[in-house]
């Protein structure tokens, strides 16, 4: 064999091997096989599943269609922290806690889901349910430049509403969104206390205080008064 001919040989079967081919056989291209070469002919597939590359920047690497495979970026930790908090309140309280709010029985109850961006960078794909089926919350406001991305520090308020069970009720808030590919969730407990009827904490009452001139005189003989004065 021409000593020029192996690497020449070598070299084209690396450059067809990076190119993404579907069979590329180890035989050196343009010549014929060896018919008493009893050796098994290794070919090398397209690539078609993930390599896995760690490096200090997040690049990952995903399953490829064909081609060679394909680069995603994923946020670098040192760009800034991704992060989000949703508060949910019952007819304005914040009712983490059982037993929570009194409400009487089959009146309105209304909450109230305050979805804030606590990280530094923007979310998308922001969705806000509840664990209680029935229950439907809605976009009301916050997105002050309407680009439908949560910015970092921006609130936005999510409304929903039904009716009043009896007894102690509780249910659960949860918002996702994300960062590219990265993925961030919270969720929040909400309490009241259906009652039959209401219940006031103190009785009514009223209290009615007379003076004379500017004195409390309950007791006779009260003030001394010059006659004919005011």
């Amino acid at each position: 064999m021409h000593p020029i001919i192996k690497p020449l040989g070598i070299l084209l079967f690396i450059t067809l091997l990076m190119s993404g081919l579907t069979s590329i056989s180890t035989n050196s291209p343009g010549l014929a096989p060896d018919p008493t070469d009893d050796r098994h002919e290794s070919t090398y597939s397209e690539w078609e599943d993930a390599f896995i590359i760690s490096n200090d920047k997040g690049v990952g690497i995903t399953r490829s269609s064909g081609g060679g495979p394909n680069v995603s970026p994923t946020p670098d930790p040192d760009d800034g922290k991704i992060s989000i908090d949703i508060e949910k309140h019952t007819n304005g309280y914040d009712s983490d806690n059982a037993p929570g709010l009194e409400v009487l029985v089959v009146s309105p109850v209304e909450w109230t889901y305050n979805v804030t961006n606590t990280g530094d960078l923007p979310l998308q794909d922001v969705v806000v349910l509840d664990n209680d089926g029935s229950v439907n919350p809605v976009y009301l406001s916050g997105d002050a430049n309407e680009n439908e991305i949560l910015d970092s520090g921006e609130v936005w308020v999510y409304n929903a509403s039904g009716t009043a069970e009896e007894g102690q009720y509780a249910n659960i808030g949860n918002v996702t969104a994300y960062h590219g590919i990265m993925m961030v969730y919270d969720e929040d407990l909400s309490h009241y206390f259906g009652v039959t009827e209401p219940v006031f904490e103190a009785s009514p009452s009223i209290d009615l205080e007379k003076h004379t001139n500017g004195h409390d005189n309950d007791t006779a003989p009260g003030l001394e008064i010059l006659v004919g004065s005011p």
